[in-house]
């Protein structure tokens, strides 16, 4: 079976999970192919990387508005208390869980794939590796995505560098944050269930953190 028709099994999973009928993203054109609850601010997300041919499934906050722009929210209230770090102590396997913290170009509506996406190096951090000093030197950089002038509600520009033409252009970014679990190795029909309610149940506890972080006004 085909990698994209185990992830239609394991989308309609997601969608039963959640009771949702859920938002597509991605397209031929990417590296990824995927599925949202369709949420404004904190989301559920499934995806296909097509690149590795693994399904993840992922807790997601965008540097969008939505309502007053809640990952400036999550960012300053996680540089005062690190808040994560204690939450990777209560999570089983915490090595399974990917912490990704990215810097998103805006083309308009799009977002350009860039060189310095990856926000704290040149690649994620799995759960338990994310040390404080490390986590609030990611949440700093993060930070620095948003427009200080606006008290951090709202996006800055910078200057990227373009992937796909190696072009340096001025751009406005914002930072994203997803949180991810990879479904399980050998994923078939027969065994999609299962994983998709083992990786709900691994990343609940860090929903419901990144949501009441991200709902609670912080100050700057």
């Amino acid at each position: 079976m085909q990698e994209t028709d185990i992830l239609d099994l394991a989308i309609e999973e997601f969608g039963t999970e959640l009771g949702v009928k859920g938002e597509p993203f991605g397209s031929s054109s990417t590296s990824y192919l995927g599925m949202s609850d369709g949420k404004e601010g904190v989301q559920w997300n499934i995806w296909l990387d097509k690149g590795s041919g693994l399904i993840w499934l992922g807790v997601n906050l965008e540097g969008k508005k939505y309502n007053n722009w809640p990952i400036a929210d999550f960012i300053g209230n996680e540089l005062r208390e690190s808040a994560l770090i204690k939450i990777a102590r209560k999570i089983k396997d915490p090595s399974k869980i990917i912490v990704g913290l990215h810097r998103d170009a805006w083309q308009f509506t799009s977002r350009p794939p860039i060189k310095e996406s990856i926000i704290g190096g040149d690649r994620e951090f799995p759960l338990s590796d994310i040390t404080e000093i490390k986590w609030k030197k990611m949440l700093t950089e993060a930070l620095n995505c948003l427009n200080k002038e606006k008290n951090y509600r709202g996006r800055v520009w910078q200057k990227v560098t373009l992937l796909k033409s190696g072009k340096v252009k001025e751009m406005q970014v914002s930072p994203h944050l997803n949180i991810h679990n990879q479904i399980g190795e050998n994923t078939s029909v027969s065994n999609v269930k299962i994983l998709i309610k083992n990786s709900f149940d691994r990343l609940r506890p860090v929903y419901t953190f990144v949501s009441d972080c991200a709902s609670t006004r912080a100050e700057f």
